[in-house]
């Protein structure tokens, strides 16, 4: 994702899923790669996957909320922003 080269690196998670589908980190890379490929929709709903497996995941947190923002959705980007307790 460094060097924008993004389709490498959904192709790369894709790779770490399948070696272990349910590592947050993994599911978060995904979030984040389509994140940078402009894929909102998918970004949403790799860090929901995330959050589902491990709830209060930082990183996911922020690309959901990061995601939400580009898609104009204000007050649910805030609800991943804003600090709360757990």
């Amino acid at each position: 994702m460094v060097t924008n080269r993004i389709a490498d690196a959904q192709a790369e998670t894709g790779k770490a899923l399948d070696l272990d589908p349910v590592s947050p980190i993994f599911t978060i890379a995904r979030a984040e790669a389509s994140y940078y490929a402009h894929d909102f929709d998918a970004t949403i709903a790799n860090a929901n996957l995330t959050l589902e497996q491990a709830p209060h995941f930082v990183l996911a947190e922020f690309w959901l909320g990061s995601a939400y923002r580009e898609k104009h959705m204000y007050p649910e980007s805030l609800q991943h922003f804003v600090t709360r307790p757990h």
